[in-house]
């Protein structure tokens, strides 16, 4: 488990400094080799599914074994595979209409939100999304990000836009996390 301290490339200033550094001492989400954090980096599809099973304590269900079913399950690598095919046993993730999980595409930001609020076993009051550039979320992500929008996990930028289609990066990836693992009570 790395501290923050020990990433090289996040400060103490840094926006997302505290949501990176619980994330980090809990193990959840990890730095580099390099001892950096790419804050501003994207996140592909698979780097989100194994921190999304150790940020629900999954870790040991990896040991079952799982039936690979997409067509790009090669493209999949070694240290993800188990991650993946939990995820998407449990219905957090899906892969796409062609088949294709897409496994080294980074995560936009309307697909985090759905995988998120699918993992989520709270509830709330649904509200209604307040961003200028609603019509831009895909009807099969709508409701999923008023869900996680509702219980506070996703917002939206400054300027009142959700920006769906964007990449996300990694400091907004670890925010969202600590605010999903701080609403489903799985802090330490």
């Amino acid at each position: 488990m790395q501290a923050l301290s020990q990433l090289n490339d996040v400060d103490g200033d840094h926006w997302a400094a505290p949501y990176i550094g619980v994330l980090s001492r809990q193990g959840v989400f990890e730095g580099y080799t390099d001892g950096s954090f790419k804050p501003e980096q994207g996140i592909t599809r698979e780097e989100i599914a194994v921190t999304l099973v150790r940020a629900l304590g999954l870790e040991q269900r990896l040991e079952s074994e799982f039936e690979e079913n997409f067509e790009d399950n090669t493209d999949i690598a070694d240290w993800s595979k188990k991650s993946v095919y939990l995820l998407t046993q449990m219905g957090i993730f899906t892969g796409y209409d062609d088949g294709l999980f897409r496994p080294r595409d980074i995560i936009t930001r309307e697909e985090l939100a759905v995988v998120i609020a699918r993992a989520l076993t709270k509830t709330g009051v649904l509200l209604n999304l307040p961003f200028g550039d609603n019509q831009d979320i895909g009807n099969w992500a709508s409701e999923w990000i008023r869900k996680a929008f509702s219980l506070g996990i996703i917002k939206g930028y400054d300027d009142k836009t959700f920006r769906p289609l964007n990449s996300i990066t990694r400091a907004e990836v670890a925010t969202i996390l600590y605010n999903f693992m701080y609403v489903e009570n799985l802090l330490n």
